[in-house]
């Protein structure tokens, strides 16, 4: 299983609650499972 550093989960969060961007745009941009 892949891990992610916590300050890039941070802004990926960041990204879907400020941006209202959605979790699967953001999954297929940055190349991480949804469930990540």
């Amino acid at each position: 299983m892949k891990r992610y550093q916590d300050d890039f989960k941070a802004s990926i969060v960041k990204m879907h609650r400020e941006e209202k961007r959605s979790i699967r745009s953001l999954s297929e941009e940055y190349g991480v499972s949804p469930a990540a």
